[in-house]
């Protein structure tokens, strides 16, 4: 028994056994507390136990098990034992249980719920770094069935008029709800992870209608811009890598999928050619996003089946005076024709990424949530000149070779690529709404003449800023910098490796 309960505290609980009457009962307390009832996943349970005056709680199960809550992508641990105490919103004090961050185990001590509600849950661990997501993720839909019963040539008689069941297995929710699949998530097939009116995760159409119409005030007169979706890299002859599509083709028309081309000019708008698919490509590949969803989820003006490419583009391309393409990504279909041809033989062909870049440089709002979510997972650890020099690294010989061990930039652009606006010039003056990252590196090559336990060392940590109207923001600022937080963090982990694992983390910190 977890060191939490006494066995005074033992003897004022009501105690169950057996894992039909332990779900049950361990349901209906996550429900009173006011939290989802999907967060102990347990299986087989031998014994809980409840002392509702003080709030503590503990579950024993058979095995320990290791969970992903698949809607978040995340896999939790929970050990043959778990205790924990509970209030209104709120876990507390909570043992027997780990999740996975960075490719190590760390434990979770406190759970909570956002009073007045959110939406959002939220996870600590010991060490004080905390991770929040959707509380829907964690709620398990129960099997529903609606009938409705009507009477049939007033006989008397009745017949189900409707029926909708939902089936859980597992902790995975499905619905007979029908939607549109377009080959990439929507708000219908995913609304645990996309809003109403949103075209990919926390974008929604206006943006990228607005992305298009700033784009054309950069495009000039009686030009077109050409962008190709990225092309699919293959393993082996049948095996794709995963496929990352191109940025700008996705900044523009949130197209998550390969094989598409999407032409803008101050004529047309947006005009989308969609890849056609074979019933067996569906059958293999799932479905893709064609001329319906071109217009319907993507906002297009105007859109054809890729066959259609040689009918329409050609004289789109003749009529232009500059073309503007995403070279990188340069789809056969279009280099082929004759007219980008002849217009790349004399000199109108020239790069998109220089209109691009200057719009993907300063971020919008939805931008910097989704960037301060996504610097709420870093983790980091800064060593400074100082720190090289009390180490007696930068003092060798009276030199100071801090720009021989690091030899790269002070930082880069950042969004939706690592290195953003690779075109914008680091002389130009910062404005709000830019994100940039501030990343010493430190790198000790083995012929390093300084202290032998440092060589062969490479350590490298970026800081996310936000450049403001009053100044800067530090996005990452909430992650642990402080030694004494990396080696808490180094013990938590250090419990989920190898027994080599350990001894190589104490061998480094000694």
């Amino acid at each position: 028994m977890s060191s939490l309960l006494t066995e005074e505290l033992k003897a004022k609980a009501d105690i169950c056994h057996g894992d039909e009457i332990c779900q049950e009962k361990s349901k209906e307390l996550l429900k009173e507390m006011g939290l989802p009832n999907g967060l102990l996943p347990l299986h087989d349970i031998e014994e809980c136990g409840y002392v509702r005056e003080t709030g503590h709680v503990w579950l024993k199960q058979k095995n320990s098990i290791n969970h992903k809550f698949e809607k978040i992508g995340k896999s939790v641990i929970y050990g043959t034992e778990v205790t924990a105490v509970v209030e209104k919103n709120k876990i507390k004090k909570l043992t027997g249980v780990k999740t996975k961050e960075l490719l190590v185990w760390v434990t979770l001590c406190d759970i909570y719920v956002d009073d007045p509600p959110t939406g959002k849950i939220t996870f600590k661990t010991p060490t004080g770094l905390s991770r929040t997501f959707p509380v829907s993720a964690f709620e398990v839909e129960e099997e529903v069935k609606e009938k409705k019963e009507e009477e049939v040539n007033g006989a008397g008689t009745a017949a189900a008029a409707s029926v909708q069941v939902k089936e859980t297995i597992g902790l995975r929710a499905f619905s007979t709800k029908k939607f549109i699949d377009v080959g990439q998530p929507t708000p219908a097939s995913h609304p645990q992870l996309m809003k109403e009116g949103e075209i990919t995760p926390g974008i929604g159409a206006e943006e990228y209608i607005l992305r298009r119409k700033r784009f054309l005030e950069l495009l000039p007169e009686k030009s077109v811009a050409i962008l190709a979706a990225a092309p699919v890299k293959m393993m082996t002859d049948v095996v794709p890598y995963t496929y990352r599509q191109d940025a700008d083709y996705l900044y523009i028309t949130g197209c998550e999928q390969p094989g598409g081309l999407a032409v803008l000019s101050h004529e047309c708008g947006l005009c989308m050619f969609m890849p056609e698919t074979s019933p067996h490509d569906v059958n293999w590949k799932g479905p893709v996003a064609g001329v319906e969803a071109a217009l319907e989820t993507f906002k297009a003006e105007k859109a054809y089946p890729m066959r259609k490419i040689h009918e329409i583009l050609p004289d789109m391309i003749g009529r232009s005076s500059k073309l503007f393409h995403n070279k990188e990504a340069a789809a056969q279909t279009l280099t082929d024709l004759k007219a980008f041809q002849k217009a790349d033989y004399y000199g109108k062909v020239k790069n998109l990424s220089k209109l691009t870049d200057a719009l993907r440089w300063v971020k919008s709002p939805a931008e910097l949530k989704l960037m301060r979510e996504s610097a709420s997972i870093a983790c980091q650890v800064r060593m400074l000149r100082k720190g090289l020099k009390e180490i007696g690294i930068v003092n060798r010989n009276g030199t100071d070779p801090y720009n021989e061990l690091n030899p790269t930039s002070i930082g880069h652009y950042l969004g939706m690529d690592v290195h953003d606006s690779s075109t914008v010039s680091y002389e130009r003056t910062l404005e709000p709404g830019v994100v940039i990252t501030i990343e010493p590196g430190l790198y000790i090559p083995s012929s390093f003449d300084g202290p032998e336990r440092f060589r062969g060392i490479g350590v490298r940590i970026e800081d996310e800023v936000l450049i403001t109207e009053t100044g800067y923001e530090v996005l990452t600022g909430s992650m642990p910098k402080e030694i004494k937080h990396i080696e808490s963090l180094l013990n938590n982990f250090s419990h989920g490796m190898g027994m080599e694992s350990c001894n190589n983390v104490k061998a480094a910190t000694n």
